[in-house]
């Protein structure tokens, strides 16, 4: 079947990448109903090899500061350098006009949206001024086609900046097209070229459940959103870590679950609220997927503070269930040394690695020795049985040494971190940056998936161009 007939039932979260957002694969349930653990990268082109997509929401442009691009890197061929291109707001097509703290290429998602075979690409913009709104935000398609993304369309236009961001794909409310969502909104499919989205909602995450003095100062902080089933009923559900901060003191890390229905989005419900109650705070990065295999996914979340831990909230019937929360750390035997004071869970993601069906998680690991080489940067691959648990044997550690790695006086940079099957065989390779302070900065490492886990032989390492003047 092909993959752009598949339906999206959770979009992993974005993580941070060199200089922008690296956009991190969906996982896909096909037609059947049957789960698949196969994260497929984008195919913009429509030649049969997956896309890396490299943005730099961060970047000058034109002389402008932080007005933000996306670079794409094109499936090779064996043994070829991949051809690349840069979308700027000033490439044909594209809607608006490159400015100074734009932030254009943020949080890119993708999904074939308008079924005409080709994979299509979402980003956000959260300073984009729209109108008389300063940094309202906005995000836009750029449409896939024969010869790569070309064109684009606005998708959704923010209330105020961030509220575009962090993409997110799902059916929010089952009616069989995907919908868009960020932080502060949602944008309901069909999404068509002429007209954009079918309709767009706001979205609010406070529950009303917390008191705040009158005298104090209340400020929401969204850290990451995710999209999943999570209590099973066919419908894409959304997930949110946030914080209530008070007077410049930060509160207690939420999770929020926004259940899908056929009428979109609900609204919030807190499920886990910090240390309360004896519960584990559930970390600031958050992934979804089915670990355990009972037709729920569950939600993996990367907690980097400390010496840094994984956990797992579990789903079910009813959602998330706070009761059910498993923690994996360095003190775990399943995870390979060395030990690390920190740096280890700053990022994670979720895939299968080895194609046996079980779902895996990719942890950064920040600051761990490699050789004689000291705090350089790693992936720790926990390895899956099915059992939801992720102390199975074999876990690996991926780093810059294993052999047939091309780099050369550099290491990883393992914050910027994804697990996305670029072959299309199957399994998942894993997607890493590099140290932006060394000989080679700015870049991404792709390493092969293979039936014993993660190899570097046949590895390939991409530099994230810069975008010409275009004025």
């Amino acid at each position: 079947m092909s993959p752009m007939r598949w339906t999206a039932v959770v979009t992993a979260a974005v993580a941070l990448a060199v200089g922008g957002f690296l956009g991190l694969p969906h996982l896909l349930r096909e037609d059947t109903g049957s789960t698949s653990t196969v994260q497929r990268a984008p195919d913009f082109n429509g030649d049969g090899r997956g896309d890396l997509v490299m943005p730099d929401h961060d970047g000058t442009v034109d002389g402008l500061n932080q007005a933000g691009y996306v670079a794409v890197a094109y499936g090779p061929k064996s043994g070829r350098t991949p051809k690349t291109q840069v979308i700027t707001e000033n490439s044909a097509g594209v809607p608006g006009r490159t400015g100074s703290h734009d932030y254009f290429g943020g949080s890119p998602v993708w999904w074939d949206l308008d079924d005409d075979g080709y994979t299509d690409l979402v980003v956000d913009a959260i300073g984009q001024t729209v109108g008389d709104i300063l940094g309202a935000g906005r995000s836009t398609v750029l449409w896939g086609g024969p010869r790569g993304l070309s064109g684009g369309t606005v998708l959704a236009v923010g209330t105020r900046q961030g509220s575009t961001g962090q993409l997110v794909i799902g059916d929010f409310d089952g009616d069989g097209h995907q919908d868009v969502a960020a932080r502060g909104l949602i944008a309901y499919g069909p999404v068509t070229r002429t007209g954009g989205a079918a309709r767009t909602d706001r979205i609010t995450l406070d529950t009303g459940e917390h008191e705040v003095d009158e005298a104090e100062e209340e400020y929401w902080e969204t850290y990451d959103i995710a999209a999943g089933d999570v209590d099973g009923d066919g419908f894409t559900d959304l997930l949110a870590v946030a914080s209530v901060d008070y007077d410049g003191e930060p509160g207690d890390a939420l999770l929020l679950f926004l259940r899908g229905s056929s009428e979109g989005l609900k609204a919030p419900v807190t499920v886990i609220k910090g240390e309360s109650e004896g519960r584990p705070d559930i970390g600031h990065d958050i992934e979804t997927g089915d670990l355990d295999r009972d037709g729920y996914d569950d939600i993996v979340s990367a907690d980097g503070t400390g010496r840094g831990s994984v956990k797992v909230v579990y789903g079910g019937e009813t959602g998330p269930d706070p009761a059910r929360i498993m923690t994996v750390d360095q003190k775990t035997p399943a995870v390979p040394g060395p030990e690390t004071p920190a740096g280890f869970a700053e990022s994670l993601a979720v895939g299968d690695v080895d194609g046996d069906g079980d779902l895996d998680v990719a942890v950064g690991d920040m600051y761990a020795n490699v050789g004689k080489l000291k705090s350089a940067s790693r992936v720790v691959v926990l390895k899956g049985d099915g059992s939801g648990k992720l102390t199975a044997p074999g876990a690996q550690s991926v780093h810059h040494a294993l052999p047939g790695v091309p780099l050369r006086g550099t290491s990883f940079n393992a914050r910027h971190l994804a697990l996305l099957d670029t072959d299309f065989d199957g399994r998942a390779e894993i997607v890493v940056g590099t140290d932006p302070w060394s000989a080679h900065p700015d870049g991404y490492c792709v390493l092969p998936g293979t039936s014993k886990g993660i190899t570097g032989a046949g590895s390939y390492c991409v530099a994230v161009p810069k975008p010409g003047r275009t004025s």
